[in-house]
């Protein structure tokens, strides 16, 4: 996604970075489901804080 803005010369800003991030960590599962099959994204706090 960050490769297609970028090709087009469109500016990513941090805030659509956190959204991104966000969005990645609540489509990786549950905490519940983390015991089966653990977490495959974690943002770090600054980037989404």
């Amino acid at each position: 996604m960050i490769y297609d803005l970028r090709i087009s010369k469109e500016k990513v800003t941090r805030e659509w970075i956190a959204a991104q991030a966000r969005d990645l960590f609540h489509g990786s599962g549950t905490k519940e489901e983390a015991e089966e099959h653990p977490i495959r994204f974690m943002a770090s706090d600054p980037w989404v804080a």
